[in-house]
């Protein structure tokens, strides 16, 4: 077994089984990684309170194996909490699903903790900037929409007609 500490950000947790849950994190070190927490939703969890998103903490997490993957998180300390806002949320959720997993990149990092946070400024880190983007179907570049699923610009007309359902993050 392999055990690490880090300093990370609670971007979101899942339910698994009865008890357990997944937690993802923003980490400096690793950058996005995703660790099981056992009994995390029982009553007498001492870990329940540090890790809800927007939570800045300090954790330890074990691992079978050194590829950064199946970490176990079985220590954790809040260190400090991001200001709770709709937009911050956003960008939160979207870091969950687009960012790689393993990867760290610093200037999302510096992002997270020290700036302005917002999904636009997300998509730009990641390759997808706003500034340049256009719809998939029709080229218009106003009322843009980010579809997960495709990675792609939709805009809120083609959106409607194609009544998609996945995951759609607006920008404004």
């Amino acid at each position: 077994m392999v055990e690490f500490a880090t300093e990370g950000i609670v971007l979101d947790k899942e339910d698994v089984g009865d008890y357990d849950a997944k937690v993802f994190l923003y980490t400096r070190d690793f950058g996005k990684i995703q660790g099981k927490v056992k009994s995390l939703r029982k009553i007498t969890s001492k870990l329940a309170g540090h890790l809800e998103p927007l939570n800045m903490v300090s954790v330890r997490l074990i691992s079978r194996n050194i590829n950064f993957s199946n970490f176990q998180i079985v220590d954790a300390l809040k260190t400090g909490q991001l200001p709770s806002t709709t937009g911050r949320m956003t960008a939160l959720r979207l870091i969950k699903e687009i960012a790689p997993e393993g990867n760290m990149d610093l200037a999302l990092w510096d992002l997270l903790v020290g700036g302005e946070l917002s999904a636009a400024k997300v998509l730009s880190l990641l390759g997808f900037d706003p500034t340049f983007a256009s719809c998939q179907q029709c080229g218009d570049k106003k009322q843009l929409n980010f579809l997960i699923k495709n990675l792609n610009y939709f805009c809120a007309p083609c959106l409607s007609v194609a009544s998609i359902s996945e995951k759609v993050f607006v920008l404004k």
